[in-house]
Formats: structure tokens, C-alpha cells, sequence
């Protein structure tokens, strides 16, 4: 069934009132009409199967007829820290990373991380990615997208284990890391923080202001990976390490 992401407020006892936006996808795209069923969720982490009772270009509704606890968010929540980069590759990351389970986005700005102008309509369409993501990969969560802060605030505020892939580091493997700290057995809600630098990477400066902060520098192996692919990358790291992907 398709799924939509309707605010808690557009839901009134047992009925659901669609954006405009979502009854011209019900109707003129998907083709959908009155009796046929949909997934709803609010980000509360339930969803709820959906009747449609009145199918129109501009306003569809919907009956409630079923509700259930969603079973696909990971038990450990990963946050990525990701340093701003080119538009069309911070948007390849919000996606990707929704898909796979990350719970969180928090843009920073590092010391080599290139002039960027981030507009209110560039936040709303990334927000609009987000959900987009969330619906097709079966989220009920919607991962919280952050204001850009320093990269120094970011170390400060961070929560649970640290981890900071970066190219020089040669000696510590995340594998061995996430071994280690037994991310398998950690807890329910349980943290996971990961730092991605921008192009060219964090400065050595900065990787010791890391180490300062708790921060694990850790090596993803023998290849060098673009800024959007390494926080993917870590993240299905942990992730598969908790057992999310078993």
C-alpha cells in the first residue's frame, strides 16, 4: 500500500484529511479511489491503514480502520554530522541515509567546508526530501534535520559513541572499534554520533580537537570515499553492527 506522512493536526477521531499537494498524487497520479486502502503515519512511531472515503483533485479523507506500532526504526540511533557540500550531494545523503535508518541530520561547518548560503527554501525542500524518503522506505519516525552549528559545537553536544572516519587515520578500523564498544549489546536508544568532513577532509587540527572531545577516529578501509558516501557508509557500519540489517 502507499504510504503518506499526515501531521498528527490533519487527523480528527477516526478520520484524515489529505494535503492538496497528496490528493492530486491520490488521484491523478496514483489513481486511487474511494474503498482503496493507504498507510498513514504522523511520526509518533505508529501507523495506522487508511480507507479512502472521498477521493478528489483538491481535498481527499480517509477512515481509520486499523492501527499498529511501526516495527522499522533501529533500535540504536545514529545522528550524522555532516559538513555542508554541494547541494545535489547533501540532498544524495538525506535520502539514503532515511532509507537506511539514520535518526538524525545535523549540517556543520568545519574549516574546509566551502562558502554556502543555505536559504529557508533550501531547508524546506530538504525537509521535504526527508519525508519523501521516509514514506517510500516505511520509516514511521521522521528523522529530525538540525541547524547548521560549528564543528566545535558539534563535538560539545554530541551524545554516545563518537565516531570520526578519516583518511589518515590507518591503525583503528571501524569494525574493530564497533567490536570493541559492543554496539550490538548497547542499549535501546542507545546514541551513535558520526562526524563527515567535508571535501578535503577534516584538517589534523580538527581531528585532535575531536580526540579531545571523545571522538574516535576510525578508518573505513583501503578506499577513499566521497563526503556523501562515507557518512552512508559508517552508518550501515553501526547499523549492521547492532543487528538492525540481520
Amino acid at each position: 500500500m502507499h504510504r503518506f506522512f499526515v501531521p498528527k493536526e490533519f487527523e480528527s477521531g477516526e478520520k484524515i484529511l489529505f494535503s492538496n499537494e497528496q490528493s492530486t498524487q491520490i488521484s491523478r497520479v496514483l489513481r486511487l479511489g474511494s474503498g482503496d486502502l493507504v498507510v498513514v503515519f504522523d511520526g509518533s512511531s505508529y501507523e495506522k491503514t487508511v480507507r479512502l472515503d472521498l477521493v478528489d483533485r483538491h481535498s481527499c479523507t480517509g477512515t481509520i480502520i486499523k492501527r499498529r506500532k511501526g516495527t522499522s526504526e533501529p533500535r540504536v540511533k545514529v545522528t550524522l554530522y555532516q559538513a555542508l557540500i554541494k547541494a545535489d550531494r547533501f540532498e544524495y545523503t538525506l535520502q539514503k541515509g532515511v532509507e537506511i535508518g539514520i535518526t538524525g541530520f545535523s549540517p556543520i561547518i568545519s574549516s574546509r567546508t566551502q562558502p554556502f548560503r543555505l536559504s529557508s527554501s533550501r531547508i524546506t525542500r530538504w525537509r521535504k526530501i526527508i519525508v519523501e524518503s521516509a514514506e517510500q522506505s516505511g520509516r514511521v519516525i521522521l528523522p529530525a534535520l538540525a541547524e547548521p552549528v560549528s564543528l566545535d559545537k558539534a563535538f560539545k553536544t554530541s551524545s554516545g559513541l563518537k565516531l570520526i572516519p578519516w583518511e589518515n587515520e590507518t591503525q583503528v578500523g571501524i569494525r574493530e572499534v564497533l567490536r570493541k564498544q559492543d554496539v550490538a549489546a548497547m542499549k535501546e536508544d542507545a546514541e551513535v554520533s558520526i562526524f563527515i568532513g567535508p571535501i578535503g577532509g577534516f584538517s589534523c587540527e580538527e581531528i585532535q580537537a575531536a580526540k579531545n572531545n571523545g571522538v574516535i577516529p576510525v578508518s573505513l578501509g583501503k578506499r577513499i570515499l566521497r563526503s556523501e558516501t562515507a557518512g552512508i557508509a559508517t552508518a550501515v557500519g553501526v547499523l549492521y553492527e547492532s543487528g538492525d540489517m540481520g
